[in-house]
C-alpha cells in the first residue's frame, strides 16, 4: 500500500471516529472536552523536563569523568568513564520519545545516537583526519562513536592512545561537548517559551501537541523495533543477519537499551515518570474516550503488549550480537512480538483521538 493510500484511508478512519458516538463513552469519540492541558502539564512537568534534566545530568557526569581521565589516564578512570558512559546511554533512551521541537532544532538524536558508528570515519579522524561534530546526519559522533572509541579495544589500548594520540582526546571531548550543548539548549527551551506554548497548544492538528506526542511516541517505536533488532537480526534485510549493527555493539549494552527503551516507550504511553510516579497520560485518554479493540478497552490491549514485549526481550541472552548468531529463532520471536504493538500505537490510537500520522516511515515499516 502506498504511503499516500495509507494516509488517505487513516484520514477517513480518523473522520470516522470523529463523527461517531459511543454507547458506553462520550459523544465526541475524539475526546474533544477532555482536559489536554492538564495532560500536557504532566507530560511537560514530570516526564519531558525531568527526563532532560536527567540526560543533561548524566552527560556532565560523563564530562567530568572525562577530565579526570585525560588528567590522569589509568584504569580506575577509564572504568569510572565506562560507568557514567552506560548511565548516560541509558538516560538518553527516555527523552528518544521526545525527539520534537528544541531537539528537533538542535538535531539531538544525530548528535547523540546515529548508529551503527561509521567505523572507517572514526579510524580516519583518529588518524589525524578533519573532524566537526557540527556537522548533520554523521555516523562518527555520539553514543556509538564513544561506544567504538572506549570498547572496541581493551583498556591499555585506551589509555595508551589518551597518553599518545592527542587527536583521540580532541576527538572524545568533541563528541561529548556537543551532546551536552545540544542537550542544554533543549532543555533550556522546554523550560521556557517552547514548554509554556506546549502547554496551550491544544486540539488534534498536525503540530498540536497531542500529535506531536502520538507521532513521537510512534516513531520511536518504530525505531526500537527496526533498528535496534529489526535490521540486525535479518528481519528488515532478507534474512541477511547484521549482529554488528546492534545498538552499543562494543560494550554489550544493546539488551539492556532495548529494555530501558521498551520501558520508557511503555511510561511515555501512560503519562508515568521516570521514577514510576503516575499521572495524565494517553492510556487514560483512550480510558476517557471508552477506545476498544475488539472487546477488551485499548489502553489494555497496548499495556499488556509492552509487557509481553518486555518478557520477550528478558528472554533474550547477553550480547545481543552473539545471540544474533548463535540463537537467530529467538531473536526474530522477540521482534515480532515488538512488532505487534505497532498497529495500536500507529493506527488504533491515532484514529480514536483523531490525529494524523505525520512522519514519513522506512518501506520496511509496514506491520
Amino acid at each position: 500500500m502506498s504511503k499516500l493510500l495509507y494516509g488517505f484511508l487513516l484520514s477517513l478512519t480518523g473522520l470516522y471516529f470523529c463523527s461517531c458516538g459511543s454507547d458506553n463513552g462520550p459523544v465526541n469519540s475524539c475526546g474533544a472536552d477532555y482536559d489536554q492541558v492538564a495532560l500536557f502539564s504532566n507530560y511537560v512537568e514530570q516526564l519531558i523536563i525531568p527526563n532532560y534534566e536527567n540526560f543533561h545530568e548524566d552527560l556532565q557526569a560523563l564530562s567530568l569523568a572525562m577530565d579526570d581521565l585525560s588528567a590522569m589516564g589509568n584504569q580506575e578512570n577509564l572504568l569510572l568513564v565506562q560507568e557514567k558512559f552506560r548511565t548516560a546511554y541509558k538516560s538518553w533512551q527516555w527523552v528518544a520519545g521526545f525527539q520534537f521541537g528544541p531537539a528537533d532544532e538542535q538535531e539531538l538524536r544525530s548528535s547523540c545516537n546515529n548508529f551503527p558508528a561509521n567505523r572507517d570515519q572514526i579510524e580516519f579522524i583518529l588518524a589525524g583526519g578533519d573532524f566537526d561534530p557540527g556537522l548533520s546526519e554523521q555516523y562518527e559522533r555520539g553514543f556509538p562513536a564513544l561506544d567504538y572509541l572506549l570498547f572496541k579495544n581493551d583498556a591499555e589500548w585506551v589509555l595508551s592512545e589518551l597518553e599518545g594520540n592527542s587527536q583521540f582526546s580532541i576527538y572524545m571531548f568533541g563528541i561529548i561537548e556537543l551532546m551536552l550543548s545540544r542537550s542544554e539548549a533543549t532543555l533550556q527551551a522546554w523550560r521556557g517559551e517552547y514548554g509554556d506554548n506546549f502547554l496551550t497548544n491544544t486540539g488534534s492538528a498536525a503540530g498540536s501537541s497531542l500529535s506531536l506526542l502520538i507521532n513521537n511516541l510512534s516513531k520511536q517505536y518504530e525505531r526500537i523495533k527496526s533498528e535496534k533488532i529489526g535490521l540486525p537480526s535479518g528481519e528488515l534485510t532478507l534474512q541477511f543477519t547484521y549482529p554488528e549493527r546492534v545498538e552499543a555493539v562494543h560494550s554489550g549494552l544493546s539488551l539492556a537499551l532495548l529494555q530501558e527503551s521498551l520501558k520508557a516507550s511503555k511510561y511515555q504511553f501512560e503519562g508515568r515518570s521516570r521514577l514510576g510516579s503516575q499521572g495524565m497520560g494517553l492510556a487514560e485518554y483512550l480510558e476517557y474516550v471508552n477506545a476498544k479493540k475488539g472487546d477488551q478497552a485499548l489502553k489494555t490491549v497496548i499495556l499488556d503488549q509492552y509487557d509481553l514485549a518486555l518478557q520477550e526481550v528478558a528472554s533474550l541472552a547477553e550480547p545481543l550480537s552473539e545471540t544474533i548468531e548463535n540463537n537467530t529463532s529467538s531473536v526474530v520471536d522477540t521482534y515480532n512480538e515488538i512488532s505487534q504493538q505497532v498497529i495500536h500505537l500507529k493506527t488504533d490510537m491515532p484514529s480514536v483521538l483523531c490525529v494524523s500520522i505525520t512522519y514519513v516511515d522506512n518501506p520496511s515499516d509496514s506491520d
